[in-house]
């Protein structure tokens, strides 16, 4: 049952190989049976699963297999559960554990020299980087698995990194690389009998034609992929291939046959559990509505979204899509409008990313988004004027390291970023912390917001970026080197810098790069005030000086220098 399950797997048919797997698993005792079949058992059970969207539970299978492979003593098992335990966790979003099983399995398939399943790995791990935006370093991935697969003729490993190069190219903009990586990956999987990566290759080709403006060819392909993925009952392929056959058929005008494709995408991401593509489809289908002017069943729609258990991320897939929405719930009755769903799209449209293609217009639009920082009393980021939520960073560490990059603009090494985020801890976590914490910080800007060059990270030099450390700093430096004889224009960038600082820098991170700076700050912010103090002295402002002598006070009560201005202003009279 075991053997078969694997192969109707690999032909495609998900729900009779995980039948025949659960039928294999119901007989096996684990007490008295060989643990190497206990695993395999979950394992045939775990990969269907996930290969259709439900992830929580194939990976307590997963979990379950590799519990028992310390009994089975087998390496090359247990490599196989590291495998698909990255695979899932990547899929579930959760980076930092799919690294270390995907660590896990190289070590494990290199001691015992199964080079053959090292080519699945790679194409594995450069998903993950796929999944990171990180495109070059999935390229490299994905090369390397089609090299061992070709050295093994492991036609359908060949064919599955075929069709994930496609994607990466048509995500950097090179549309006709993707193509012909699509191509290839369609002849590879009819000489592996893989109609699965056959069906995945042609929802490619569908996408990339729809952005090459080439309507009736994307038309073909994604009919295809409907067909093929219908017929072997591949619930994730149909739900993709109906979403983007019904973005197509929008955007040529079809409104009617698009918003049926759309429900259609709709009802199969539900099956599946998939939030995102709920998101993705319900978008989509509010703009349609909008389109026919059907406002109540926008408003309907948007309902829909609006309970889509857990926070559904607007990222760049969806910032389209989410602004038509918005527009679509401004033309609705403000009465009939669900509660904060109009503020929360308007949120998520100003922070989420636009796609972003070298040597299209797409960058130069990223480039212009004004991105202002505030940071000194507190840590606000604003884009275009819009906040950007604290949720949408994920992590305090993601924006403690935007922060430091943009303090930093020469860059910093993967190593350098560890010590300088985690130099309060015993240890570091390693370097998937810095990938995922990126990945964040791109997401919650835009996904060219932080650049990868030369083995640097730092932000991109093309953006526009205000730091309100840096406007301190400069007007500071300016006040002092104005002469004293200039009073008016002293005393007015003294009193600029003075507003500017709204508090220490960086409140409540603790990390020695920010108390450094945060120290430096305060030092200014103090000589700022001794000076300003002096110019009111010297202009007969006695309260104004006294003001800003009892401020230094505040924050340093030890400064003899500013007790003895204390004392004399005091005694003077208002």
């Amino acid at each position: 049952m075991l053997i078969r399950a694997s192969a109707l797997r690999l032909r495609g048919f998900l729900e009779e190989a995980l039948e025949d797997a659960r039928a294999a698993l119901s007989v096996i005792d684990p007490e008295t049976c060989d643990p190497r079949l206990v695993v395999q058992a979950h394992k045939q059970v775990g990969i269907p699963l996930a290969m259709r969207g439900d992830l929580p539970e194939a990976i307590h299978h997963f979990e379950t297999a590799l519990r028992f492979c310390s009994r089975a003593a087998d390496l090359n098992l247990e490599a196989d559960i590291h495998d698909a335990l990255g695979v899932a966790y990547a899929r579930s979003g959760r980076f930092a554990e799919a690294r270390v099983h995907y660590q896990s399995a190289a070590t494990a398939y290199e001691k015992g020299g199964r080079q053959a399943e090292l080519a699945t790995l790679h194409n594995n791990i450069g998903r993950l980087h796929h999944d990171l935006e990180e495109y070059e370093a999935a390229i490299d991935s994905f090369e390397k698995s089609i090299a061992v697969a070709r050295q093994f003729n492991s036609f359908r490993t060949e064919s599955m990194a075929l069709v994930n190069v496609g994607d990466a190219r048509r995500e950097i903009g090179d549309l006709e690389a993707a193509l012909a990586a699509y191509l290839s990956a369609i002849d590879t999987a009819t000489r592996a009998q893989e109609p699965r990566v056959n069906c995945c290759a042609n929802i490619g080709i569908g996408v990339t034609y729809r952005l090459m403006k080439r309507t009736q060819k994307a038309q073909f392909h994604l009919s295809q992929a409907i067909y093929e993925a219908d017929r072997l009952k591949l619930g994730w392929e149909l739900a993709e291939a109906r979403l983007e056959a019904g973005i197509l058929a929008l955007g040529d005008g079809r409104v009617q046959d698009g918003e049926a494709l759309l429900r259609g995408s709709l009802k199969g991401f539900e099956r599946l559990g998939s939030g995102h593509g709920m998101a993705r489809a319900l978008l989509y289908i509010a703009g349609a509505c909008r389109n026919t002017r059907r406002h109540r069943d926008v408003v309907a729609v948007l309902r829909k979204l609006d309970a889509i258990p857990g926070k559904v991320a607007i990222d760049r897939r969806l910032t389209k899509a989410a602004e038509a929405a918005h527009d679509a719930l401004r033309t609705v009755e403000p009465a009939a409008r669900p509660d904060g769903l109009l503020e929360s799209l308007r949120r998520s449209v100003s922070y989420s990313e636009h796609p972003v293609h070298p040597g299209s217009n797409h960058v130069a639009e990223s480039a212009a988004r004004l991105v202002e920082v505030r940071t000194l009393g507190s840590c606000h980021v604003l884009i275009d004027g819009y906040e950007v939520p604290p949720s949408a960073w994920e992590s305090r560490k993601a924006q403690e390291l935007f922060v430091l990059l943009l303090c930093r603009r020469g860059g910093r090494t993967c190593e350098e970023l560890l010590d300088l985020l985690w130099s309060e801890q015993d240890g570091s976590p390693g370097r998937e912390a810095i990938h995922n914490n990126v990945y964040r910080a791109r997401r919650a800007l835009y996904r060219d917001s932080i650049l990868l060059n030369d083995g640097l990270y730092r932000v991109n030099p093309a953006g526009r970026f205000l730091l309100d450390l840096d406007g301190f700093r400069r007007v500071s430096s300016d006040a002092a080197k104005c002469p004293a004889a200039n009073f008016q224009r002293r005393l007015a960038l003294l009193t600029e810098a003075n507003q500017v600082y709204r508090g220490e820098f960086l409140p409540g991170v603790y990390s020695e790069w920010a108390i450094d700076i945060r120290r430096q700050a305060e030092l200014q912010y103090l000589a700022n005030l001794s000076a300003l103090a002096s110019v009111h002295i010297s202009a007969g402002n006695t309260t104004d000086a006294r003001a800003a002598v009892e401020s230094i006070l505040e924050i340093d009560p030890s400064n003899s220098y500013a007790e003895a201005q204390a004392t004399v202003l005091r005694a003077r009279p208002i």
